[in-house]
């Protein structure tokens, strides 16, 4: 792919290497003043309908960004801030594993390993709780995806950068589309 950029836009190697360091500075910078700005990466949306968690992700998708990612505790504390006053009730994050032995991930394949388990969570009882919820007045837990909760959703930012000939998009949550790795 990035022979093929290089040559539909006519620059050298070294001048790409140079603009995707600078695109790479660029989003550093922008995450930077985004939190800065909005005191979180993510601008969150209660969703009051219950659905099993594969449900709300589609439904996110559609609507939104993706479930809630939670990147820290501002986060987080924004998530918890979206819902309405005296809701106790769990709702799904976009937090999942693929099966019992895999890793956690999140549902928009970002990187943030930030994690807020309840004592004793995951405990993944029959290897069949592969989602993650919240519950206000407790912390995460593990639950089977078929259950049907609220959820949140979030947006991500959206940016445009530009660097001389060179076009380079930022999509959700300030993440550079990255034509800089082969």
């Amino acid at each position: 792919m990035r022979e093929t950029l290089l040559r539909e836009v006519d620059i050298t190697l070294e001048k790409a290497t140079q603009l995707c360091v600078a695109a790479e500075t660029a989003k550093t910078q922008i995450k930077k003043m985004h939190k800065e700005d909005h005191n979180n990466s993510h601008v969150f949306y209660f969703i009051p309908d219950n659905m099993n968690w594969t449900s709300a992700q589609t439904y996110c998708r559609q609507h939104h960004t993706d479930l809630a990612t939670v990147d820290d505790w501002t986060d987080y504390d924004e998530l918890l801030n979206t819902l309405p006053k005296g809701f106790t009730e769990y709702i799904w994050i976009g937090l999942y594993q693929n099966n019992a032995a895999a890793p956690w991930v999140w549902s928009d394949s970002s990187k943030s390993t930030f994690s807020s388990w309840d004592v004793r969570q995951p405990y993944n009882y029959d290897g069949e709780q592969l989602c993650a919820a919240v519950c206000p007045a407790e912390n995460w837990h593990n639950l089977e995806c078929a259950i049907k909760y609220a959820s949140v959703c979030y947006m991500g930012v959206f940016y445009i950068l530009q660097f001389e000939t060179l076009h380079f998009t930022v999509y959700q949550t300030a993440q550079l589309v990255n034509v800089c790795q082969a």
